[in-house]
Parts: C-alpha cells; sequence; structure tokens
C-alpha cells in the first residue's frame, strides 16, 4: 500500500512524538523514583500550572492556528510573521517583568509555592513565542519543523535531568528551573529552521492592524475554550484530591494521570494534522473524513490500552511509593481515549466551522459536567476510587452528548460504531474486575488481565475484519495527495 504524503506526515509526527515520548518518560518516570512523593506533588503543580501560561497571548497564537491553516509557507507569509514575533515579544516581555513585581505581594511565604509561582511566570516567554512557530509549523504543513521542535526542548531537560540526578540532587525547585532553560533554548531552534521569520523584512504594524485585531478577535474566543477544555475538565478532581488527600495523594494521582501519556502521544499525532486537513477539504469530503478518522482512532485506542499492563506493571515493580494508584488506575487509564479524540474530532470541527463561542459553551458544559459528577462521588464515598471513576464517567458524558449534537447539527446520522469506544472501556474495566476478583496477587492478576484484554482484540478483529480494512483503506484513500 502506498503512503500519501499526508499520511507520511502523520507518521513523521507519531516518530517524533515516540521519541517525545520516550524524553518526556525520564520526567513521568525516572524523575520520581530520585525524589519524594512531596517534590514531584510540586513538580506536578508546576506543570499543571504552566498548562495556563498560554492564556497570556490573549487568544493570539489560537489565532494564527486558526486563520493560517489554508496557507504555505512563502514570503507573503514571511514578512506578516516577523511583525507578529516583534509584538509577542514586547507582550510576553512587559507581561513576565510585571507579575514578577506583583509576585511577593500575592505570595507571601518563601517556600516551595512561591518558587513555583516565579518559575511559572517565567516560562511565558518561552511558551508563547515558540507557541507562533509551532501553530506556523502545523498549520503550513511543515511536518518536518513542527515535529522536530516538539522534541528539541525535550532533549536539552533530559540533558540536564541527567545531569540533576547524577549530582543526587532532591529539590524539585532545581528542576523545574532546568525545565525552564530548556524552554528558553528552544527559540534558537526556530531561529535557525524559520530564518526567513528572523530576517525577512516585516510589514509595519500599523499596516497588520486590521489583520492582528482579526487574529485577536478570532482566538480569543478559542483561547477561552482551551482555558475550559483538555485538562481543565478534569482539574476539579485533581485540585479535589489535593485539598482533600494533601500534597502526596495530590502528587500520586497526578502520577496516574501521567501514565497516559504512552497511549496519547499516538492519537495526538492524528490530532496534530487533522485541523489543517479538514480545513482545506471539501463540505462533502468532510462527513467521510470525519467518521474515518473516528474509526481509524477507536481502533488505535483499543490497542493502545494495552500499554496499561507495562505501566501497571511499572508502577509495581519500581514505583512502591505510588502502589496506591493500583487500586484506581485501570479506571483512570481510559482517560487518554476521551481526552484524545475531543480534540481530534470534536473541538477541530468546531475550529473549522469557526465557531469559537460554542466551542466555548462546549468546554465550560465539561468543567460543570465533572463537578455534576465528582463532588457528590467525594461526598458519599470519601475516596480517590470514587473520584477517578466519576472523572471517567463525566468524561464519556461530556464526550458522547456534543459528538451526538455536532452530528445532528450536520445533518448526519449518528452510526452506532460511533459508540465503540464505550464499549471498548466496558470490555477493558470489567476484565480488570472480574480478574481481580481471583487472582489477589498483583502480577497474576495482570497477566491474566492482560491475555484476556489480548484476547478480546483478536476475537473482536477476526469477527470484524473485513469492516477493519476496509476503515483501514478508507483512511489512506482520503489522506491521498
Amino acid at each position: 500500500m502506498k503512503f500519501s504524503k499526508k499520511i507520511k506526515g502523520i507518521f513523521r509526527v507519531s516518530a517524533t512524538n515516540l521519541i517525545s515520548l520516550g524524553l518526556s518518560l525520564l520526567t513521568s518516570f525516572i524523575l520520581p523514583l530520585f525524589i519524594s512523593v512531596e517534590e514531584y506533588g510540586y513538580w506536578q503543580l508546576f506543570v499543571m500550572y504552566c498548562g495556563y501560561v498560554g492564556l497570556f497571548a490573549f487568544g493570539f497564537n489560537d489565532g494564527i492556528h486558526l486563520n493560517y491553516a489554508n496557507c504555505d509557507y512563502t514570503s507573503e507569509l514571511w514578512g506578516k510573521f516577523r511583525s507578529f514575533k516583534k509584538l509577542l515579544t514586547f507582550l510576553t516581555i512587559v507581561e513576565t517583568v510585571v507579575l514578577i513585581c506583583l509576585l511577593p505581594f500575592l505570595v507571601r511565604e518563601r517556600d516551595h509555592n512561591f518558587y513555583v509561582w516565579l518559575l511559572v511566570v517565567l516560562n511565558i516567554i518561552p511558551t508563547i513565542i515558540p507557541g507562533m512557530f509551532h501553530y506556523m509549523n502545523q498549520s503550513t504543513l511543515r511536518f518536518k519543523q513542527y515535529a522536530t521542535g516538539n522534541i528539541v526542548d525535550k532533549i536539552v531537560f533530559a540533558g540536564l535531568l541527567v545531569l540533576l540526578i547524577v549530582l543526587n540532587e532532591k529539590n524539585s525547585i532545581i528542576y523545574i528551573a532546568a525545565y525552564t532553560v530548556s524552554k528558553y533554548l528552544i527559540i534558537l531552534y526556530h531561529f535557525f529552521t524559520s530564518k526567513e521569520i528572523f530576517f525577512e523584512k516585516g510589514i509595519p504594524l500599523k499596516e497588520l492592524r486590521g489583520e492582528i485585531i482579526a487574529v485577536f478577535k478570532g482566538g480569543m474566543p478559542l483561547m477561552l475554550a482551551s482555558l475550559f477544555g483538555g485538562g481543565s475538565i478534569i482539574i476539579g478532581s485533581r485540585l479535589l484530591v489535593q485539598n482533600k488527600f494533601g500534597i502526596e495523594a495530590f502528587s500520586a494521582y497526578s502520577f496516574s494521570l501521567h501514565t497516559i501519556v504512552v497511549a496519547a502521544q499516538f492519537i495526538g499525532a492524528i490530532a496534530a494534522v487533522f485541523y489543517p486537513l479538514l480545513k482545506r477539504s471539501q463540505e462533502s469530503e468532510m462527513k467521510a473524513m470525519y467518521l474515518s478518522f473516528d474509526k481509524v482512532s477507536s481502533l488505535l485506542a483499543a490497542l493502545l490500552l494495552l500499554t496499561y499492563y507495562p505501566a501497571a506493571f511499572l508502577v509495581q515493580v519500581l514505583y512502591t511509593k505510588y502502589s496506591a494508584v493500583l487500586a484506581y488506575l485501570y479506571i483512570i487509564y481510559p482517560l487518554f481515549i476521551f481526552q484524545c479524540k475531543s480534540n481530534v474530532l470534536v473541538i477541530n470541527m468546531y475550529k473549522v466551522r469557526n465557531e469559537p463561542v460554542k466551542l466555548i459553551f462546549v468546554n465550560m458544559l465539561g468543567v460543570v459536567i465533572h463537578l455534576l459528577f465528582v463532588l457528590p462521588a467525594y461526598y458519599l464515598f470519601g475516596s480517590i476510587y470514587s473520584i477517578a471513576s466519576a472523572a471517567l464517567l463525566a468524561y464519556m458524558v461530556w464526550y458522547y452528548v456534543f459528538q451526538v449534537i455536532l452530528y445532528k447539527k450536520s445533518g448526519w446520522n449518528v452510526p452506532i460504531i460511533v459508540f465503540s469506544d464505550v464499549l471498548i472501556v466496558i470490555v477493558f474495566i470489567s476484565i480488570n474486575i472480574v480478574v481481580s476478583k481471583f487472582f489477589t496477587n498483583t502480577y497474576t492478576n495482570l497477566l491474566v488481565s492482560c491475555l484476556a484484554y489480548l484476547l478480546a482484540i483478536v476475537s473482536a478483529y477476526l469477527v470484524l475484519k473485513k469492516s477493519i480494512k476496509s476503515s483501514l483503506r478508507e483512511f489512506n484513500y482520503l489522506m491521498r495527495d
């Protein structure tokens, strides 16, 4: 089977995502081995807060992604983006200086929390400036530059991380500072791979005033949608765990969420290319493309659930400090399916149809649904297991409500295959629960559960072989050049 350039682009992004994943594992799985559970909790607080640093672009980068997804990387774009870069550089420097001056008044104690917040502020510049290049490369289908840019800072941080571990550093703030340094160095990567943006004569900002306003205006709702989307939908459960069970329980719960990064990387590669491809497609092609991506990502998700078993095995063998998460890890793990697919499908369709205000409502409702499930679960049962179960159920409900709404609004019939992910998750969780009733030994439990789930996958393939092959052929056809 000959693959198109678009599918090769997905493979390229997937390959570099795998490298990125390997480097991220140094943080997610190596770092917890060398610092205490409490120190890792502060690292996780930093990571969580840093997820909102992009808000200081006020939607500008989101507007770039929205407005330039059908453009090519040519001289027409270079002058504009040079001016955009200058504008963002000035904006982020001012924001950083102002917040650093205000920080001593906002956080009185000079403890770990203060330094976490200080380093979060220092990440504004190296998040927003590279973010512009990130969206530019993605939107103009520069997959090589986009993919490589995803791992450069991680390579630098991996080297610093290893050095700090060798030096037996135990303070999480030092690791956070090293991460911040690596983030600044990514700007150099974009300097060498997008020299035109640095050296091409920029268009005067006053000539671009209308376009800049349009970018801010278009991106602001998308930014607000991002604020309430993704990890924010489940942030209520994380903060609830921190508030009710303490920093160490928060650390363990966050650790469990990080185990799903292995699986999420693969579907994330599809998400990276789906939006610009959908943006360039004709209205008549959208239903076929949407359903094709839906089916293929479900097939991939079913296979990726197998990564739970090595992840759980590693927790039992290496991460005894976090072994408590095994009580609910099999509940948390399937979250990656609905997190990734909502980004690939639902959110991208609202972006393509230029309905960011509706997307804000969609994501805000996701936060509300999450709280409506999680809070009662905690007050009724008072356990992290109940919080994890409610978090998964709430995300599934939110995802399918808006899947159905999107199909109906588009005038498409809702195919039953859309709900295949529910069946996949039910089978996965049921196998783990049933097997745990018969085998108390963790290793035996994991082995038997893995074999049972693998048998379920093989059986499903034998029954649905023709349909699966047809879906893959259709996917390849839609990705033709």
